[in-house]
């Protein structure tokens, strides 16, 4: 444990144990609290409660990261694939896989009242943007595959790719090195 001030810091002085202070050294890896300031003795009475308390924030600290990571994939992956039901059903029952003029029409109509009941994540060009995503993953059992490793910003930056091969490619990179969107916009796309 640090043998000077200058090595701690508070961890945060609105969390308390006890009411008093915790304290993590520079490399994050040991807590204690303010009373025994990393001494053997404990405001509690055994000295074991601050290395408990490390392991016990520890673990708590995994699972609630890990929770809170698996709510932002698992939204994400039903918004994605509600996004290509979507493109889908407006390319096949709308457009019938055409551009024909007067199915085009229909997205701003469709997305006026799609926008006043749900709000502004239906618009008219994110309409347009569902309808591409259909268009370039025309298979539902392709998108639920790759759901599982990309996510909605990832399709984003890979339906303007128009060579399938090409596009096939970077979803598979993406996948496969486990590109962050940050990697894949730094990519030669």
């Amino acid at each position: 444990m640090p043998k000077n001030d200058q090595n701690l810091r508070y961890w945060n002085a609105d969390r308390r144990v006890c009411g008093v202070r915790l304290f993590v050294d520079q490399s994050d890896s040991m807590l204690w609290c303010g009373a025994c300031q990393g001494k053997d003795a404990d405001h509690r009475g055994g000295g074991a409660t601050c290395y408990l308390l490390t392991i016990l924030l520890g673990d708590v600290r995994e699972l609630i990261v890990e929770a809170r990571e698996g709510v932002a994939r698992a939204v994400d992956a039903g918004l994605t694939t509600l996004y290509w039901h979507v493109g889908q059903r407006i390319r096949q029952d709308i457009l019938k896989q055409k551009r024909a003029g007067y199915g085009e029409q229909i997205v701003p109509t469709l997305s006026a009242q799609l926008e006043q009941e749900f709000g502004r994540g239906f618009g008219e060009k994110k309409l347009r943007r569902m309808i591409q995503f259909a268009e370039a993953y025309p298979d539902r059992t392709i998108v639920v595959s790759l759901l599982r490793q990309l996510g909605w910003t990832h399709f984003l930056r890979l339906i303007p790719i128009e060579d399938p091969l090409k596009r096939d490619f970077y979803a598979e990179m993406c996948r496969v090195e486990n590109w962050s969107t940050r990697k894949q916009r730094k990519s030669a796309m």
